[in-house]
C-alpha cells in the first residue's frame, strides 16, 4: 500500500482515487501547482511480474476522448504508469445506480466512446479492456477512456481471471464486473482486439439504450425497447453485438461520423460545437411499444431528467473515501 506524500518517480502522490485488481491509481503530480495526473501502482506481484513481461500499457494518440500515458516505469517498486488525470466518475458508476439514462445523456457517450475508439484503432492500437469502469465521466459529460492494455497483458489477465482455477475473491470480483463486455472469441482465448472493442462497445450501448445487458443469442433491437431510439443506432449495435467474428464490425474508423449522419437523417439537432451535456439539441419524438425500463420518459421531461442526471454526476464526482 502507497502513502500519501510518497514519490513515485517524478511524482508526488496526494490522494488515492480508488483501488482495483492490480494495485492502486492515486491523484499525484510533479511539482508544487503543476498540473495533476493519475498514477497507477501495480502493487499486486503477480500483476507487476505479468506487466514487466508484458511491457508497458499502449500509448494512445492524442485525442480528446484518450487519456494520454505520460509516463512509466516497468522496473520501480512498484512498477507504475501515470495517465493524464479525468476527475469525476465512471460509465460503471452511472449504470449501477438503477437510474434512468436520458437519451440526450446516453447520445453524447456513445459519439464520444465512438470518437475514442475510432483514433485508437486508426493508429493501429485497440483497448482490450473496454467496460463501463474504464470511461471516465465529468459533471459536463466529457469522456474518456482510461487504461488500455497490451497484448500479452491482456491475455494474462483473462487467463487467469476468468479461466483460472484458484482465483482470489478480488479476481472474482473483477471477473464479474468484466466478463459481460468480453467478445465470444476472446473469453475461449483468442487475443483481443479492434473486433472485441467494438463488441465491448456494442454491449454498453445496448445497456445504455435498453436497461439492462444483452442476454441470450437473439438480441432485440432497441428501438423495440424505445422507439425514439433511430435506426442507425439498432444497425450499429446489433452489428457490434454480432458473435461471429467476421460478421461483426471490425473497427470504429468511420464510425463517429456514421452516428452523426444517422442521428441527423433521424431528426436529430446536435450542436457538437458545445459541451457534450448539450450535444442533443432536440429529440423527435416517437410512441414507444412498450416503456423503456431505463430510458428518458418523454420528450417533455427531457429537460428535467438531464438536470436530475447532471446533479447525479456531479454528486458522484465528489472526492469520496475508495470502497465508499
Amino acid at each position: 500500500m502507497a502513502i500519501k506524500g510518497e514519490r513515485v518517480g517524478p511524482f508526488r502522490l496526494e490522494r488515492l482515487l480508488g483501488r482495483g485488481l492490480e494495485g492502486e491509481v492515486w491523484k499525484a503530480r510533479g511539482e508544487p501547482g503543476a498540473e495533476a495526473v493519475a498514477v497507477k501502482l501495480y502493487l499486486e506481484p503477480a500483476w507487476a511480474e505479468a506487466l514487466r513481461e508484458s511491457g508497458p500499457p499502449p500509448a494512445p494518440p492524442a485525442h480528446d476522448n484518450l487519456c494520454r500515458r505520460l509516463g512509466f516505469d516497468l522496473e520501480g517498486q512498484p512498477p507504475w504508469a501515470a495517465w493524464t488525470l479525468h476527475e469525476g466518475t465512471t460509465l460503471e458508476a452511472v449504470l449501477a445506480g438503477e437510474h434512468l439514462v436520458p437519451l440526450r445523456f446516453a447520445l453524447p457517450v456513445v459519439l464520444q466512446i465512438a470518437r475514442g475508439l475510432e483514433a485508437l484503432h486508426a493508429a493501429g492500437e485497440a483497448h482490450r479492456d473496454l467496460r463501463p469502469g474504464n470511461v471516465l465521466l465529468d459533471a459536463a459529460g466529457r469522456l474518456r477512456l482510461a487504461d488500455p492494455q497490451s497484448p500479452g497483458y491482456s491475455m494474462r489477465v483473462l487467463a487467469r481471471v476468468l479461466r483460472g482455477k484458484q482465483r482470489s475473491e478480488r479476481e472474482q470480483a473483477h471477473a464479474a464486473r468484466l466478463a459481460p463486455y468480453v467478445a465470444p472469441e476472446v473469453a475461449r482465448g483468442q487475443p483481443a482486439g479492434a473486433a472485441s472493442d467494438m463488441y465491448g462497445f456494442g454491449v454498453m450501448v445496448y445497456t445504455m439504450l435498453c436497461g439492462r445487458r444483452p442476454e441470450g443469442i437473439e438480441v432485440r433491437y432497441p428501438s423495440a425497447v424505445d422507439g425514439r431510439i433511430p435506426k442507425i443506432l439498432d444497425e450499429v449495435v446489433l452489428a457490434c453485438l454480432e458473435r461471429r467474428t467476421r460478421a461483426r464490425l471490425p473497427d470504429a474508423i468511420g464510425l463517429g461520423r456514421r452516428l452523426v449522419a444517422g442521428l441527423e437523417r433521424a431528426r436529430f439537432r446536435l450542436d457538437l460545437s458545445r459541451e457534450p451535456e448539450a450535444w442533443v439539441q432536440s429529440t423527435p419524438w416517437r410512441p414507444r411499444p412498450q416503456p423503456a425500463r431505463r430510458s428518458a420518459a418523454a420528450d417533455a421531461e427531457v429537460g428535467a431528467e438531464t438536470g436530475a442526471f447532471r446533479a447525479m454526476l456531479e454528486r458522484l464526482a465528489e472526492p469520496r473515501a475508495p470502497g465508499g
